[in-house]
């Protein structure tokens, strides 16, 4: 039989022993008793309405905290900004679509207030320019010499084809007339030049009495019309309006055609 190896504690005692080993707490600058009373008043007690408002805002997504996608941006971005002309390149008097401001308000503007310069029209083929001096249009043109003239008239059948083909050529680089470039070049008579230019440029300017859309804009600037400074202006705006409406071809205009963009006059 083993031998007993000792009598076994008491369980008093072992209670005792384990009081002892236990380690105290750590003892640090005790906190007096008013800093512990305002530590617990700075610290206020959260409201209940205040929580439950919040936590009905979480869910129910309040309006001002989601952003609405679908309306415009109060500021365009960098990107968006449309930078101005610097001063000296350009000075438009008035510009808008034809629907808001028609042609013959245009052109009455520019007889009536005597104006220089150049009236751009934008539509769906390449635009058609119109310069004007002293309320006097002078041209109509554009860069597209094909919209020009399709068919070398028959007053140039005594030119080279090689110096009207240079001629339009150049008429699409810059858009002068091919007829002009055959005057400065002297391969026909400037008033033969000057002729053309008035036929085909009202026969030009009258397809945009049909155009469903179109946006225009005046230009003054003196230094467009240096280089036709010999060209001489027709005075009479009124008859020469009159004449471009004589040179509509269709005469069943399209449904989206605006019959108020034509002035009336009898």
């Amino acid at each position: 039989m083993p031998k007993s190896r000792g009598k076994p504690k008491s369980i008093e005692a072992h209670m005792e022993s384990s009081n002892i080993e236990e380690p105290e707490e750590s003892v640090g600058t005790p906190i007096p008793q008013e800093e512990e009373a305002m530590r617990e008043e700075a610290v206020p007690e959260a409201d209940a309405g205040v929580e439950t408002v919040e936590s009905e805002n979480w869910w129910s997504g309040s309006p001002e905290q989601v952003p609405d996608w679908d309306q415009p941006a109060t500021e365009p971005s960098p990107t968006e900004v449309i930078p101005r002309k610097e001063l000296g390149m350009a000075d438009v008097y008035f510009c808008g679509h034809t629907s808001l401001f028609p042609l013959s308000r245009a052109l009455r503007a520019i007889a009536n207030e005597r104006l220089t310069g150049l009236l751009r029209s934008f539509w769906g083929q390449e635009p058609i320019e119109l310069l004007a001096r002293d309320g006097e249009v002078v041209l109509v043109t554009t860069r597209d010499p094909v919209l020009y003239c399709a068919e070398v008239p028959d007053a140039l059948t005594d030119v080279d084809v090689v110096v009207v083909e240079r001629a339009r050529e150049q008429q699409r680089e810059n858009g002068t007339p091919f007829f002009m470039t055959l005057a400065r070049q002297e391969s026909i008579a400037l008033d033969a030049a000057t002729e053309l230019m008035r036929q085909f440029g009202q026969k030009l300017f009258s397809q945009l009495w049909t155009a469903p859309h179109a946006w225009i804009m005046f230009e003054k600037n003196a230094d467009l019309l240096s280089n036709v400074a010999d060209v001489p202006g027709d005075p009479n705006v009124r008859d020469w309006v009159l004449e471009t409406l004589r040179l509509v071809e269709d005469p069943v205009q399209p449904a989206s055609f605006d019959p108020t963009s034509i002035p009336a006059y009898t």
